[in-house]
């Protein structure tokens, strides 16, 4: 676990984004997700492999981190870093690095709050239904990656032309997202057998209702991260997703005791209509 955090702490996705070059970048990281996928399919078979699973994982993010490094300093020199460049980086991506932390308040924290409350079956649902929903979202994000450098650059530029940039994104990825909820509507019951097998029929009404945030973050993502973020509205963007964090606490504590996974979908649901419509 620790070397597959390092690893992605060095991936230079910042330099491809720098660039507007983030086709090599989700090449290479797409090709080296497929060939983890197959590795594990080909050689995970029993409990006792589960450090298999996570080594495998590394290794992927390794060859790849690797790749994008060599690819990047063929392109520029290296330099060691200074001092005043490190504090630098740190000044001012620190809100970013706030943001960050406060999504977890609602997300990854969920699954932990929830198990305070409940069985562990009960969280296993709940979990398999978040863990598919957040792979399906996911699907959006080489769409919004690869628009934030042009945003960024555009405001400073053409403030005209970033603002039909960003009404055009906000078409698109949030077309993408009712799509993408439609197609968990429909296919819930098949996805779930399908990737978490059979006896988890109750994680489907759960996944069916996280199918919401997905439309709704791509909304967010546009608004806050593409448009707020490099207005300079750094303090208002991370008030509003700590707001939303601790609201989605509170709600979890007080839905999951009575209504188990759902109270917890329903609470993350409730945490990203008060981001979007806040935005």
């Amino acid at each position: 676990a620790a070397a597959l955090s390092a690893a992605q702490g060095l991936v230079p996705l910042w330099y491809f984004q720098g660039i507007e070059k983030m086709g090599r970048s989700s090449m290479v990281t797409i090709l080296c997700r497929i060939l983890g996928t197959l590795a594990l399919f080909l050689w995970i078979r029993t409990p006792a492999d589960g450090w298999k699973v996570l080594a495998i994982q590394a290794a992927g993010v390794f060859v790849s981190t690797a790749i994008l490094l060599a690819w990047m300093y063929r392109e520029v020199a290296w330099r060691w870093p200074r001092w005043p460049h490190i504090v630098q980086a740190l000044q001012t991506g620190w809100t970013m690095f706030l943001f960050c932390g406060s999504v977890s308040l609602y997300t990854s924290a969920n699954v932990f709050v929830f198990g305070m409350f409940a069985s562990p079956v009960a969280v296993g649902y709940y979990g398999g239904a978040e863990r598919i929903a957040k792979a399906i979202q996911s699907m959006l994000g080489p769409i919004a990656q690869a628009l934030f450098p042009r945003m960024n650059y555009l405001l400073v530029t053409n403030r005209p032309r970033a603002v039909r940039l960003a009404r055009v994104s906000l078409l698109v990825l949030g077309a993408l997202g009712m799509a993408l909820w439609g197609g968990i509507l429909l296919a819930a019951p098949l996805i779930v057998r399908l990737l978490l097998g059979p006896g988890y029929d109750a994680a489907v009404p759960m996944l069916r209702l996280l199918g919401v945030i997905i439309p709704l973050i791509a909304v967010s993502n546009v608004l806050g991260l593409q448009w707020m973020m490099p207005l300079g509205l750094d303090k208002l963007f991370n008030t509003i997703i700590i707001g939303a964090g601790m609201l989605n606490l509170a709600l979890v504590v007080m839905l999951a005791p009575r209504f188990g996974g759902m109270g917890v979908a329903t609470a993350v649901v409730v945490a990203e209509c008060l981001v979007s419509a806040s935005m």
